[in-house]
């Protein structure tokens, strides 16, 4: 006959505890650094000289004169003269008449009496 026993025994787990820890790595950064450098390179200079080159061309010069070809021209002659039309419109004009009457004006008169002033003989001595 078997029989089961349940017997108390201990089961150990492990988790994973981060711990810190210094660790000195050396970190190499690779930077440019430009240095120049002079080389020669050689090129060709042009130097451009004129020569004068005297190159004859034939030219063919046109002499044209003037030569009178009668031309007939029509014009159109269009005269306008004036026609009398007389059209007689009546008008209304008042008359005047112009009538004198006689209308008596009191003029305010005032008298200034002048007199030259009166000078002592001159004496002429000779």
């Amino acid at each position: 006959v078997e029989k089961i026993v349940e017997v108390p025994q201990i089961i150990y787990e492990e988790r994973a505890i981060e711990v810190p820890q210094v660790v000195n790595v050396e970190a190499i950064t690779s930077v440019p650094k430009p240095q120049t450098q002079m080389v020669r390179k050689e090129i060709p200079k042009y130097i451009f000289q004129a020569r004068e080159k005297i190159v004859e061309v034939p030219l063919t010069l046109n002499h044209e004169r003037p030569v009178e070809v009668p031309v007939t021209m029509y014009q159109d002659v269009v005269v306008q003269r004036a026609a009398m039309d007389v059209q007689v419109i009546e008008k209304q004009v008042p008359v005047v008449q112009i009538e004198a009457r006689e209308q008596v004006v009191e003029v305010p008169q005032s008298f200034i009496e002048e007199r030259l002033p009166q000078f002592p003989p001159i004496q002429i001595a000779q």
